[in-house]
């Protein structure tokens, strides 16, 4: 069950770009999917929550999907929204938190319709992109980030289900609401839900997968970083963005990290070996 929660397949299609990696569609599921098992694999491609920045100067836009470095790049797109008013107010890219982001309201949207209604630019004239994670990293970031080490709803006696620390339990109880919503017995979608559902299911990829560029996530300590970089720069770049402010932007991002970065937790090797003994 826990494999069917957090390895549902992510198809990666990326328009062709000479400074952007190739088509790939690769699925992570293909050998546990099948026969009997395809039961406990939950459907991909649903309509689920999106959130989208865009800089209109660059008919540029993002999709932020939770744990796959949405606080930067939603604040790299409202950098690029209003370059002069985000650096008056001292804001930087890797401290604009997404409680008191700069752009709140600004620059935010929830369908792709409405931002072609709001700005008639049709969404072929954006360059449309988003950060894509490995589902098991992405899990188990966000398991320790929300669940063990994020304390402003510690009030909520919900809280990740009550779970606590029983990785066990979460996954049980994420995956039944999971179920249900493929089903429709469930419409509401929770704090938990944006954090845990399948990637494919946000960003409207269900009818637009095809005019994203998609980058594929790595952290800081990962031989890939520099690549991942290098990808973002070219989007960019791509959506003409001077080449000195592409270079500001990835400068600050290797110089810092973000608050919730939770790679190196001793609470994430904790929980990588329990997931570690729930896979076998």
């Amino acid at each position: 069950m826990i494999l069917a929660l957090i390895v549902v397949s992510f198809l990666v299609f990326q328009r062709n770009h000479p400074n952007i990696s190739q088509p790939k569609a690769k699925s992570i599921t293909s050998s546990i999917c099948i026969g009997n098992d395809r039961k406990n694999c939950l459907a991909p491609f649903k309509r689920f929550d999106s959130k989208y920045r865009i800089s209109r100067k660059y008919k540029l836009l993002s999709c932020v999907i939770e744990k796959n470095m949405s606080t930067i790049l939603a604040a790299i797109i409202c950098f690029l929204f209003d370059e002069e008013a985000f650096q008056q107010a001292n804001r930087s890219i890797t401290t604009d938190l997404y409680e008191e982001r700069f752009c709140k309201n600004k620059n935010e949207y929830f369908t792709a319709q409405q931002i072609v209604k709001d700005t008639k630019i049709s969404l072929g004239d954006w360059t449309m992109f988003t950060v894509a994670r490995d589902p098991i990293d992405r899990f188990l970031s966000g398991y320790v980030n929300k669940c063990i080490l994020e304390t402003k709803r510690n009030r909520y006696p919900n809280k990740c289900y009550g779970c606590g620390k029983n990785l066990s339990c979460f996954v049980d109880k994420q995956f039944e609401r999971a179920q249900k919503y493929v089903t429709g017995k469930i419409r509401q979608w929770s704090y938990e839900d944006i954090h845990f559902y399948p990637q494919n299911w946000h960003c409207e990829f269900h009818t637009n997968i095809h005019h994203y560029h998609i980058v594929q996530y790595a952290t800081d300590t990962s031989e890939r970083y520099e690549k991942m970089l290098q990808e973002l720069a070219n989007i960019l770049e791509i959506s003409g963005v001077n080449r000195n402010t592409v270079e500001k932007i990835t400068k600050e991002i290797r110089e810092s990290r973000t608050a919730h970065a939770t790679f190196n937790s001793p609470q994430r090797a904790q929980q990588q070996t329990t997931l570690n003994l729930l896979r076998h």
